[in-house]
């Protein structure tokens, strides 16, 4: 074989072993989250996850603070009426 080729294979075995140590690292990572992951979401098949639920009470509480709003300036319409008339 000639001397490129061989200079080929050797350049290649560093990065391989690198993706080889990336891979078996991230397959030992996986675990431990996938393990809390089904800790944080006991639920029933149909129930919301944790982070839905979340999402959605963040959502209610966001319609709150609009209604609220729009019910202080009613008001504050209102009593600017009633102080001209």
């Amino acid at each position: 074989m000639p001397e490129t080729i061989w200079v080929a294979i050797i350049a290649a075995v560093p990065p391989t072993l690198a993706a080889v140590a990336a891979l078996w690292q991230a397959k030992r990572l996986s675990k431990p989250l996938a393990d809390v992951n089904r800790a944080v979401n006991h639920r029933t098949e149909g129930q919301r996850t944790l982070i839905e639920t979340v999402d959605h009470m963040a959502g209610d509480v966001a319609e709150l603070r609009s209604a609220l709003e729009r019910h202080l300036a009613y008001h504050q319409i209102t009593e600017e009426e009633e102080g001209l008339a």
